[in-house]
């Protein structure tokens, strides 16, 4: 069945199936969908608009529908742009410059799919040099996501590689690299290339740093670190009904700040002081890289560092000036939180790697990424990067749960789903928020995850304990006031009504909260809330124990459902052991994360009658 055209929704929203084959009017891309004919090239074609480049290794640039006429692969159009291999792994693509205005955020994306018969993976991956440059190795080349899957991935299915910079000139350059593994015919089919302005840039763009470059500076100390000044809730002029907008040297985010998303609350990603966040937050592929950030700065192991939502970034002198990822569940092992990573988010523990010993660094690695090998999707998913050991660590212990197969690395989490959930298909592999756990956790400075006007800068530096005295809970005590309120009719005679069901936005996640109170209205610990919807109602997933040591304020739990807004109706109900005491009630979460009609965290309110 054709599938239909994308239209951009402007700064980067959703994208809107229309139908209609016209190229969107705010896409930059000339021949976006590859239907305006080819030229010949080393023996194939390449699309008219587009420059081909070979990096390594021998393929083919082919016209989709006249290598494999009667059958296209294509999400757009007539046909699509091959690359084919023989055999041969190799690494190539193409690039496409276009004018663009200074001073702007432009965001690029591709619909892609393939077909790997041997070897492989087939990773693809596209980047913006917001120079101008037509060099894909040059350091001025920000790569954005990689995706190795064979399915379509588009923006409006998910998966699609997205990279989004600010422009340095009046010439941006778009590149697709493709990287094949090698070992079979395999095709990367390539269509719907787009290139959109993505909001203003802040008035001092920063370009991606080299890892062999010294960025300059050192963290400062708490001696020469500002002094805080208390500050009344503000935000710059003219930012009026903006979640993020531009600070001085960087960038300010209200999205993760777990309460709204109304702009002022949140944390600022900054090269100031001469730690170059902002600047390797845009290497990384920004938001759709390492997503929102979640913390202040603050000192860990003695390095200036900063929590986002699937990272910890740490800023190291000492190698160059680079900004590398925490080992963040290395250090919670040593927090003591191995078995809370298992019983309330399904991270195993990791293996004894006494077998490490006496063996050289590549040999380690060959190790513990050995523990993958009956796990194919998910080593396909780990050595997608392009460097795994530096953006994922190393492999460090699998398990198979009912409905999912979970490897633990040294800084992030991989999930293949046996099942149909909200945030991914059966067989797909995901990555967890490592940043998100990490504050979860309880781990970090209350006052540097405690979000604060654009203008905040802390006295001196919090440091991180790995002994924390009080763990941060995720709900707290008393959540800000609702957006809206409505409550639910008593269910049947069980022991606990609904006394409320409020909802508050956020952009950066959907999480359903729940409070038990007793009939005098004091906190109930030990029961458990569970979670169905549309489609997955066999298998209910549990919440922790309301009021569990170390993790949530006594009474309270919770669930973080999806990393980002979903429109989806959840029904909770409250259970203690095997009998079910309250519920059920749906609450309803959606995809508008701005306003009065946003919800995406829902607080159900459960009390003895």
């Amino acid at each position: 069945m054709r599938l239909i055209a994308l239209l951009v929704v402007l700064l980067g929203t959703l994208i809107a199936a229309v139908p209609v084959v016209a190229q969107s009017p705010r896409n930059l891309i000339v021949n976006y969908s590859f239907e305006q004919g080819f030229d010949p090239y080393d023996g194939g074609e390449v699309a008219k608009g587009w420059t081909a480049f070979k990096l390594s290794g021998s393929l083919a640039f082919r016209d989709t529908a006249a290598l494999s006429p009667g059958f296209v692969e294509k999400i757009e159009g007539t046909t699509s742009q091959t690359l084919w291999s023989d055999g041969s792994a190799f690494v190539a693509g193409m690039y496409q410059r276009r004018s663009v205005t200074p001073g702007k955020f432009y965001k690029a994306w591709l619909a892609t799919a393939a077909k790997v018969k041997g070897g492989g993976p087939m990773v693809r991956t596209i980047g913006l040099d917001p120079t101008g440059g037509t060099d894909p190795n040059a350091a001025t080349v920000v790569w954005g996501t990689r995706y190795a899957g064979e399915k379509w991935a588009t923006i409006e299915i998910g998966d699609a590689p997205v990279v989004r910079v600010p422009a340095s000139g009046d010439r941006m350059t778009v590149f697709i690299k493709v990287e094949n593994g090698g070992g079979g015919q395999n095709q990367a089919y390539l269509d719907a290339v787009f290139l959109i302005e993505d909001g203003d840039a802040p008035g001092a763009v920063q370009q991606p740093a080299s890892a062999s470059q010294p960025s300059g500076g050192t963290p400062p100390s708490p001696e020469q670190a500002p002094t805080a000044t208390p500050l009344p809730p503000t935000r710059p002029p003219g930012t009026e009904g903006r979640n993020d907008y531009p600070v001085d040297g960087g960038w300010f985010y209200s999205q993760a700040n777990g309460r709204d998303a109304g702009g002022v609350y949140g944390y600022t990603v900054t090269d100031a002081d001469g730690v170059p966040f902002w600047t390797w937050f845009q290497r990384y592929g920004g938001v759709n890289g390492v997503g929102y950030p979640v913390s202040h700065r603050f000192q860990w192991d003695g390095f200036t560092s900063q929590a986002f939502q699937k990272v910890v970034f740490q800023y190291r002198p000492d190698q160059g000036g680079a900004v590398l990822f925490v080992n963040v569940f290395d250090q919670l092992s040593k927090a003591g939180k191995d078995d809370w990573l298992l019983t309330v988010r399904n991270v195993p523990k990791s293996n004894d790697w006494q077998s490490d010993r006496g063996k050289d660094w590549p040999a380690i690695v060959q190790n513990h990424q050995a523990i993958l090998d009956p796990y194919p999707a998910l080593k396909s998913a780990y050595l997608a990067a392009a460097d795994p050991v530096t953006q994922f660590g190393l492999p460090m212990g699998v398990q198979e749960f009912s409905n999912v197969i979970v490897v633990r690395a040294q800084r992030t989490v991989f999930q293949q789903w046996k099942i149909d959930v909200p945030w991914a298909r059966a067989g797909q592999v995901v990555l967890a928020n490592g940043g998100d756990v990490v504050k979860e956790s309880g781990i970090l400075p209350a006052e540097a995850v405690s979000p604060q006007p654009y203008n905040y800068r802390p006295a001196s530096l919090p440091i991180v304990s790995l002994s924390p005295a009080a763990p941060a809970a995720t709900p707290t005590s008393a959540p800000a006031a609702p957006a809206a309120t409505n409550t639910p009719a008593a269910s049947g005679n069980l022991p606990y009504t609904v006394e409320g069901v409020s909802y508050l936005p956020n952009c950066a996640l959907t999480q359903i909260r729940v409070q038990v109170k007793d009939a005098g209205g004091n906190p109930v610990n030990g029961l458990v809330a569970r979670v169905t919807w549309a489609g997955k109602t066999d298998a209910p997933i549990p919440s922790a124990r309301t009021g569990n040591p170390g993790q949530y304020d006594p009474g309270w739990t919770d669930f973080t459902l999806q990393p980002r807004p979903i429109d989806q109706t959840w029904t909770v109900t409250l259970w203690d052991g095997d009998t079910q005491v309250g519920g059920p009630v749906d609450v309803q979460s959606n995809s508008t994360c701005q306003g009065p009609d946003a919800r995406q965290i829902m607080t159900i309110v459960f009390r003895r009658r």
